[in-house]
């Protein structure tokens, strides 16, 4: 069983950066060793299924959206874990 085979999008995941600093972004798809994630959009907290759309929307108006890949063992389920591993040398 692999370690986000039980997270879901929209959830919470915490990834160590290049520069070993640690941040929360939205669970998107894991694949291929590497997470995809997004940020959360501010007035948009906790409606998933609305972000996309507005990414949907962003990104059919070639506005961009915001969305980053990470390699697996740099993304975590907790925030105490993820600054440990940062601690560490991730």
């Amino acid at each position: 069983m692999g370690k986000f085979d039980n997270v879901k999008p929209g959830d919470t995941v915490y990834c160590i950066g290049e520069e070993e600093d640690c941040s929360g972004f939205l669970f998107m798809a894991a694949c291929n060793g590497y997470v995809i994630v997004c940020p959360e959009y501010s007035g948009l907290e906790n409606d998933f299924g609305r972000q996309l759309q507005e990414m949907c929307d962003d990104s059919m108006e070639e506005s961009g959206v915001n969305v980053y890949l990470f390699p697996e063992d740099r993304v975590f389920l907790s925030a105490g874990e993820t600054e440990k591993k940062a601690g560490q040398g991730a």
